[in-house]
């Protein structure tokens, strides 16, 4: 864990719940009155520092060789705002029958365990993606390690995809939020988005009193029922393996790679989380006073300001490209080496590269070289052709992401590993719902004959990471494509393995060799 992260930095993005209405008024007008003086005054000493910092560091250094390229003639595109995915949440259009729903719901709290027995180990690895979310559990300490994939409640369903659980939440008029429509609700279906840009695509509720959550309540809200529903399906579909028994449960979600090395969503992610459990276990309504309460309490900033606190609470927040990988890395086929993942979901497109090793301490270590996250998903594509922009320009900001990885890792991370030589070539995992999208693919397909001209390698190699035929589908069609990520967050923390962000991972100087240009082409090389 890089020391940047272990800093108690983070701070809360709610007014606490207790303050009296005229002292939260008048700190929200001291804030607003000051926050341009604020930002300026912080942008100065930021600019000083990173002065010295560079006086201290480099005081004789001679430009590299290997320069990034110039940027002035290509920009990347930035994530969107308020960007929904074509197929919309649902509506309510006729009455849904959610008695089932509600039943299983009830059976999440903590007020239903059974303290008589001896304790039961659950694990829940929550993959929550832009589009859907998916769940699996695992129960690490009893006999064959069962795990199993949990379907979505029907209203929540994404058709013809019964474990996907539709990424979206209603918030009624009155401040409570449902996981299913209601009349006079209004949806927020961009949770996932909406934490990565740090700002709410819904600010208020006009034409009603209530007050609105804003992106932290949203997700905390969502990840509660998710947590509650996930628990109570587990309680009642396999209430054998609960009877006399107090379960002891575990929570990893997932999160960008890249992001992963920002401390400020990496604290979101563990903050929003830890809370979410919170608000799960306290067994009451979860509307917006509620999220505000459990996110100000002091031990979940803790938790989102260390990786530490927040185990101590049951939470874990893992790099996406390293739970993918988690299955592979436990398996028999596993090589150490130098690997490529590419996730093509519905907003975005993942990329990273990362070194598999091993020590005698860490069976399982992944050292990132390098990863960008960008919104080329699926639906982006769609989105960005419905806003004006050309195939030819959303296919070129696919090409500049992958090849902005490649050449990075291979110019300052590893530019000697194996995978440059002739007669080598490197290994790329393609998933995500999108992997099989037409136009990512042939993106992906051009990536073999550049490297072949470009690197004078053999290229690359597809390999397909497989599930275990072991993992429980409760008897429902399982879209492996899309559950590889929550398989690796079904393990335990610790067991998923030791991970290094690129902040961690140095760069290895080389000399000679050719310029970046050679590495780094226009899109009219590939």
């Amino acid at each position: 864990m890089p020391s940047h992260q272990r800093k108690l930095r983070f701070k809360s993005g709610t007014i606490g719940s207790k303050l009296p209405p005229s002292e939260r008024q008048k700190l929200l007008s001291l804030r607003r009155a000051n926050q341009t003086k604020v930002t300026e005054v912080l942008k100065t000493q930021r600019a000083k520092t990173l002065q010295w910092q560079a006086k201290r560091r480099r005081p004789v250094e001679k430009p590299r060789e290997d320069t990034e390229p110039s940027t002035s003639s290509f920009e990347y595109w930035g994530f969107p705002d308020g960007m929904s995915c074509r197929d919309r949440a649902p509506t309510v259009s006729e009455p849904l029958d959610c008695s089932q729903l509600e039943t299983i719901l009830e059976h999440g709290g903590e007020s239903a365990d059974d303290d008589s027995g001896g304790e039961l180990f659950v694990n829940l690895g929550i993959d929550l993606g832009t589009s859907s979310t998916k769940i699996i559990a695992r129960f690490p300490l009893e006999p064959g390690e069962p795990t199993i994939a949990i379907p979505a409640p029907s209203p929540c369903r994404i058709v013809g995809h019964p474990h996907l659980w539709r990424t979206a939440l209603w918030i009624n008029d009155d401040g409570t939020a449902s996981m299913w429509p209601m009349p006079n609700s209004k949806v927020i279906d961009t949770l996932k988005q909406d934490l990565l840009l740090q700002k709410s695509t819904l600010m208020d509720l006009s034409d009603s009193g209530s007050s609105f959550p804003n992106y932290e309540q949203a997700a905390t809200a969502y990840l509660a029922y998710v947590i509650q529903y996930a628990r109570g399906w587990l309680r009642h579909e396999r209430h054998q393996a609960f009877a006399l028994r107090k379960p002891i449960w575990r929570i990893n979600i997932g999160m960008p790679t890249a992001s992963f090395d920002e401390p400020t969503l990496a604290e979101l992610f563990r903050k929003v989380a830890a809370a979410a459990l919170l608000l799960a276990d306290l067994d009451i309504q979860i509307e917006t006073a509620a999220t505000e309460m459990v996110l100000d309490e002091p031990e979940i900033l803790e938790a989102g300001q260390s990786i530490e606190k927040a185990q101590e609470l049951g939470i874990g927040v893992v790099p996406e490209s390293a739970a993918e990988m988690t299955g592979f890395a436990k398996s028999p086929s596993v090589a150490e080496g130098l690997y490529m993942l590419v996730d093509i979901g519905a907003l975005t497109l993942d990329v990273s590269m990362f070194n598999l090793h091993s020590t005698a301490e860490s069976p399982q270590i992944y050292s990132f070289m390098d990863a960008q996250v960008r919104p080329l998903g699926v639906e982006s594509y769609f989105w960005f052709l419905d806003n004006g922009k050309l195939e030819p320009e959303f296919v070129e900001q696919c090409e500049r992401t992958l090849l902005s990885v490649i050449s990075s890792t291979k110019r300052r991370r590893r530019p000697f590993a194996p995978n440059w030589n002739e007669g080598e070539d490197v290994p790329i995992f393609l998933v995500g719902g999108g992997a099989n999208f037409e136009l990512h693919r042939k993106v992906i397909d051009g990536l073999d004959p550049w490297m072949r001209q470009q690197i004078r390698n053999e290229g690359i190699r597809l390999i397909q990471n497989k599930l275990s035929n072991s993992l429980d589908s409760a008897g429902l069609t399982l879209d492996h494509n899309r559950m590889g990520v929550a398989w690796g967050l079904s393990y335990d923390f610790n067991e998923i393995g030791e991970i290094r962000p690129m902040s961690d991972t140095e760069d290895i100087p080389r000399s000679g060799g050719r310029q970046w240009q050679a590495l780094y082409p226009g899109t009219e090389q590939m």
